[in-house]
């Protein structure tokens, strides 16, 4: 179904009562909203797991800690998906900072953090060749401390898609670079165990970094992946 937007409502994003509502080629349309059952890789378990492990250890902070948490979240605005700026509670910023920390191995930050500068990515390439189980991620920054990376990826999709969404999951993390380098397929195979058929298609890739002293994270890059087998 097709959808028309009017004066009030410019932009809608997301799923809604059992929909989904999407900016396609053609338009806005609206779809029913499907949600297969997927496996839980270990990843994904241990992330869930880090995530109720700062959730509990904020029961655990001073009051003036958790204040200052609430305050440093106006640091740190969050854009949403059609473009909305909002700010997270300081709750919710100090699990999502020290959730990030403990995904690339550093310690727990009890005290709020201040905004900085930080470098950002100056290179991403890529290459694939799926008959060589090759998905090589090379990433250069001006960074002159280290840094954390975050990899996501989508199922394959066919190579009409342009707008992935929903559909990303994390496939690895890393930490302590200044130069990344990586062959990405194992990780990739391990989330998404797709067919030869599937890997004729393409995927879009997600690099994110994350600052290894406050938790924040700074989008690198968004990209499609194409690929092709003989």
């Amino acid at each position: 179904m097709k959808l028309k937007l009017g004066s009030v409502v410019t932009d809608v994003s997301g799923k809604l009562g059992g929909q989904s509502y999407m900016r396609t080629a053609n338009g806005w349309m609206v779809r029913n909203t499907s949600y297969p059952v997927q496996r839980n890789s270990q990843a994904q378990q241990l992330q869930k797991s880090r995530i109720a492990e700062q959730a509990s250890a904020w029961r655990n902070l001073t009051e003036a800690q958790k204040t200052g948490w609430g305050e440093a979240s106006f640091l740190f605005p969050q854009v949403s998906s059609v473009g909305n700026t909002y700010y997270l509670s300081g709750f919710t910023l100090f699990v999502k900072f020290n959730t990030n920390l403990a995904g690339i191995g550093q310690g727990q930050r009890s005290d709020a953090p201040y905004k900085t500068d930080w470098g950002i990515a100056a290179a991403v390439d890529t290459y694939v060749d799926f008959t060589a189980e090759l998905f090589g991620i090379d990433v250069t920054t001006n960074n002159e401390s280290l840094f954390g990376i975050i990899l996501e990826c989508t199922p394959a999709l066919t190579a009409s898609v342009s707008s992935p969404r929903d559909t990303f999951k994390s496939i690895a993390r890393f930490s302590d670079s200044i130069f990344f380098s990586v062959n990405a397929f194992p990780y990739y195979m391990e989330i998404f165990p797709a067919t030869r058929a599937d890997l004729s298609q393409s995927f879009f890739l997600r690099i994110t970094q994350i600052n290894n002293e406050t938790g924040e994270t700074d989008l690198i890059t968004t990209k499609q992946i194409l690929t092709s087998l003989p």
